[in-house]
């Protein structure tokens, strides 16, 4: 059983995945947010986020940087995900990533909402 049962949303979430690893490559070893471009090299040491993030302990190379804001959020959608399906597992790749996916969608939905209301 999957988390998106949905064959279709389960193809869109493997392909936003696509596009994200694109994006991310060029941005490895700089200090910023995958999702919003925050730059880390101001924070606290404390308020870094520590590498891998949580879901992705056993593929560092696909951990996504994350700010603190955005860190704390996935963590949540993650420790949600688990409470409401218990057979989901930190090792299970595909059904991270297809959280994750679903997590990166919102977080793009938020901003394309936030950018529209600036017009």
């Amino acid at each position: 059983m999957a988390i998106i049962n949905d064959p279709q949303a389960v193809a869109l979430a493997k392909q936003l995945m696509g596009l994200y690893a694109i994006v991310k490559q060029p941005q490895r070893g700089e200090c910023v947010c995958d999702i919003c471009g925050v730059s880390f090299k101001d924070a606290l040491p404390k308020r870094k986020p520590q590498q891998p993030t949580r879901g992705f302990v056993n593929r560092v190379e696909y951990s996504p940087s994350l700010c603190m804001s955005h860190c704390i959020g996935w963590g949540l959608t993650l420790q949600k995900a688990k409470w409401s399906f218990p057979f989901l597992d930190d090792n299970d790749s595909e059904q991270v990533d297809l959280l994750f996916a679903h997590y990166l969608a919102k977080q793009i939905i938020k901003y394309a909402n936030q950018l529209r209301r600036h017009q």
